[in-house]
């Protein structure tokens, strides 16, 4: 076996739309070279022959895009959007497992007084497929088909967090965070690991997480 290798190609561009808006793009190329991977052959004696090598090898290209910007003097933003396409050079035809083509994320953060701020923060995933097994054996004699379970459905997951400092004495903080603020539905796909979740497995529901602490 040899090991496992990636490449990655990147093209960055910054620019300042004005002092308080920052834009950034990046050009990116990766490939994965030497997977892992279990192949399943039939041999001229009619048996069935399965062994794993080193003949996986996958490519993503994409395009990310931020902008970072202060509005004013006590709000900030953060947004940003990646496209992406992940390709399996063994099964060009099959789309890619677990590989979402877009990614989103904005952030928003407001300091109301010295001492208390507030902050969203917001992230998309778009779907993703189940892993695509290629010693499963189909119909016709072929080998390869996806493993059963549910793909991902595409989600997006906002949170809020209220911070107070110096509430007690300097240094002294209490942090309220709240997750999956507006409580969506989060479906995970199904792994190899957990085939018997065969409806996918589910994301944590709203949560609440009050800190607090001392800094020194």
């Amino acid at each position: 076996m040899e090991a496992e290798q990636i490449e990655t190609f990147e093209f960055d561009y910054i620019t300042y739309l004005s002092p308080n808006y920052m834009l950034n793009a990046n050009l990116f190329h990766n490939r994965l070279k030497n997977l892992f991977e279990r192949v399943m052959i039939v041999t001229s004696s009619n048996q069935y022959l399965s062994f794993l090598g080193n003949s996986g090898e996958w490519t993503t290209n994409g395009l990310e895009l931020s902008l970072q910007a202060q509005p004013t003097e006590k709000t900030q933003l953060e947004l940003s959007v990646t496209y992406q396409k992940t390709e399996d050079k063994n099964r060009p035809d099959v789309e890619a497992a677990y590989s979402p083509d877009l990614l989103g994320q904005f952030k928003f953060s407001y300091q109301w007084t010295p001492q208390m701020s507030f902050g969203l923060t917001s992230y998309y995933v778009s779907k993703m497929e189940v892993f695509f097994d290629p010693t499963l054996k189909n119909p016709d004699g072929s080998f390869g088909k996806r493993m059963n379970g549910a793909a991902g459905k595409g989600y997006l997951v906002t949170g809020a967090n209220l911070r107070f400092q110096d509430w007690l004495i300097k240094g002294t903080f209490v942090n309220l965070r709240v997750n999956n603020l507006f409580n969506q539905e989060i479906i995970y796909p199904t792994y190899p690991r957990n085939t018997w979740i065969d409806r996918g497995s589910v994301g944590e529901e709203r949560n609440f997480m009050l800190t607090v602490g001392y800094e020194f």
